[in-house]
């Protein structure tokens, strides 16, 4: 959904921006560390923006305590895992069955509450856009990217390692899911192993048209198009 009806994506690219307050943070919602290359992208992109004539400044919102989060997003999450009927549950893979168990333990009760929890969390997590800053810039995961196959070492003895390693790759995208949020991956910087590292920027609710002429913005200052890493 664009801020104005009448807008269409392919139009916003030569639009002007503006001047926005644009705040930028590599602390990840859940506290897992942010590898030295992620953060060098989102240092090097603050100041790319700065150089455009945004007010970039240095602020990490009122992230919710992990703890207080988790487990209403599991609840509600899992549910996935009965949206839709299997004929031979023993015919899917491990991950997916897993997740499938852990949907058909959660109860009405404890989806209903975790729903409404989430729902007072994503107010007040969306409360600091507009009032603190317009956008915010993160990096997209907290490590390079990783090898094929690395999420599902040792799913031998957990089918769920790789959500767990998942989370530890990407903590700075899933909150985003939950309040609902346009946010965008921009493939800016490059780490110097050769590996693309990206940012995220992510905007207040309905704002894709402002994240969208930003995005733009960035992508004419530092075109990525012909860019490709080597392939091993």
């Amino acid at each position: 959904i664009l801020a104005r009806t009448e807008d269409r994506f392919a139009d916003l690219r030569g639009l002007k921006a503006g001047r926005l307050r644009i705040a930028f943070t590599t602390v990840a919602p859940t506290g897992v560390p942010t590898a030295p290359a992620c953060v060098d992208a989102v240092h090097a992109t603050a100041r790319l923006l700065e150089q455009l004539g945004h007010e970039v400044f240095e602020g990490t919102p009122a992230w919710p305590d992990p703890s207080e989060i988790l487990p209403s997003f599991l609840n509600v999450w899992n549910t996935a895992g009965v949206y839709f009927q299997v004929p031979d549950p023993s015919a899917i893979e491990p991950l997916s069955a897993a997740l499938r168990d852990a949907a058909e333990q959660t109860s009405s009760n404890a989806y209903v509450r975790g729903l409404l929890h989430l729902q007072v969390l994503s107010r007040q997590i969306t409360a600091s856009w507009g009032r603190d800053f317009d956008l915010l810039l993160t990096p997209t995961i907290a490590m390079e990217p990783p090898v094929v196959g690395a999420m599902f070492e040792h799913a031998e003895l957990d089918p769920m390692m790789p959500i767990l390693k998942a989370g530890d790759m990407v903590p700075f995208t899933p909150l985003f899911n939950v309040t609902g949020q346009p946010a965008v991956s921009l493939p800016l910087q490059w780490s110097a192993s050769g590996l693309p590292v990206g940012v995220q920027l992510v905007g207040k609710p309905w704002g894709e048209a402002e994240l969208l002429r930003v995005s733009a913005q960035l992508e004419e200052a530092a075109p990525w198009r012909a860019r490709r890493p080597k392939v091993c």
